[in-house]
């Protein structure tokens, strides 16, 4: 979970799963309407399994890491990317914020 411009994001997703859902303020859901499930705000996709996800340093950009490939959401655009690196991850190997807008991991090194 982090927050960006007042609101509170929270990730859930399963390593049974290609995708991770973002919720936007779900305590805020939750104290609303009790005996319902938050609604997702929105969805990251990779095509396979997710690794990890993280957040940016100012909690712009949530980004979930499946091997080489990246699956990220810019909360202040409400934009969606994904990249295919094609680097040689090792296994269990994840990408780290590296400030507000980059990720950075060190390959073959």
């Amino acid at each position: 979970m982090a927050s960006y411009n007042g609101n509170l994001y929270a990730v859930v997703g399963s390593n049974a799963s290609n995708y991770a859902y973002i919720y936007m303020n779900p305590l805020n859901q939750l104290t609303a309407t009790p005996s319902q499930t938050p609604l997702p705000y929105t969805l990251l996709v990779t095509q396979e399994t997710p690794d990890a996800v993280s957040f940016s340093n100012s909690a712009r950009y949530i980004a979930l890491q499946a091997g080489s490939q990246f699956s990220v959401y810019d909360i202040e655009s409400d934009s969606h990317y994904r990249y295919a690196t094609g680097l040689k991850f090792q296994p269990g190997q994840l990408a780290t914020c590296m400030d507000g807008y980059r990720l950075y991991s060190i390959i073959n090194g």
